[in-house]
């Protein structure tokens, strides 16, 4: 069942841009440490990765993209990023040659930074997740295709919404920014964007509850996904307190 409440964002002043200014780069809660970083789906840019091994150079990274493209793109860099390794498999709901969950990566971690843009594939993955495994994650940034049309991406919105519900039991939303490559659709009288970058901190990285956020939304960390268009304003309940 779709409850927008889900996306209530939260008020967080220690936020930076990893990456370009275009798409692939996200807002982020800084001054954390990590174990981990798995970042699925690279597609022809790791400029977000490149940026945060200039933040944390020694941690343990895994990019995982199926595509050809990408791992020719990835190969193709001058100067690869230090202790990491590429995994061509797609994130899905179980493990095999060519599909990954992550339970196998995450195991033995427990402060995990989390970047996915999979093209809908999220979905899919969802139907893995439990709270015991979100709470390894310390911080996710994530790209909700929540309306984005792919013939093999069938699920309902409810379906879909169970992803954004279970997150929002385990984490904050601290940031969220349309993706200005499609609009918005009418939900329980809310106009949710179609395409939208999140960004959610595990609740105990705080010592008490956050404040609902009262900053404009676009911020000025944020930038258009697609140049020649404009930002999608998210100025109204749930995602700016008022």
């Amino acid at each position: 069942m779709v409850n927008t409440d889900d996306l209530i964002c939260y008020h967080c002043d220690s936020k930076i841009r990893l990456g370009t200014k275009q798409d692939a780069g996200y807002v982020i809660m800084k001054d954390q440490t990590y174990d981990l970083l798995l970042s699925c789906g690279i597609g022809n840019d790791i400029s977000f990765e490149k940026s945060f091994k200039e933040l944390y150079p020694d941690i343990k990274t895994y990019l995982f993209d199926f595509s050809e493209n990408a791992h020719d793109y990835y190969k193709s860099q001058n100067q690869l990023l230090s202790n990491t390794e590429y995994v061509k498999k797609k994130i899905y709901s179980n493990n095999s040659k060519t599909d990954t969950n992550l339970s196998e990566y995450v195991s033995d971690y427990h402060d995990i930074f989390l970047k996915m843009d999979i093209e809908g594939g999220e979905f899919y993955w969802n139907d893995s997740l439990n709270e015991n495994f979100l709470s390894k994650f310390k911080q996710i940034v994530i790209e909700i295709h929540l309306f984005f049309k792919i013939n093999s991406i069938c699920k309902s919105l409810d379906q879909k919404w169970d992803l954004i519900s279970k997150l929002s039991k385990t984490h904050y939303l601290i940031h969220i920014h349309a993706n200005n490559v499609k609009g918005v659709r009418n939900i329980n009288n809310v106009n949710i964007p179609e395409v939208f970058e999140c960004t959610y901190v595990r609740r105990d990285v705080f010592k008490k509850p956050l404040l609902r956020n009262a900053q404009r939304l676009p911020c000025d960390l944020d930038y258009p996904n697609v140049c020649d268009k404009k930002d999608i304003d998210l100025n109204y309940h749930p995602f700016v307190s008022r």
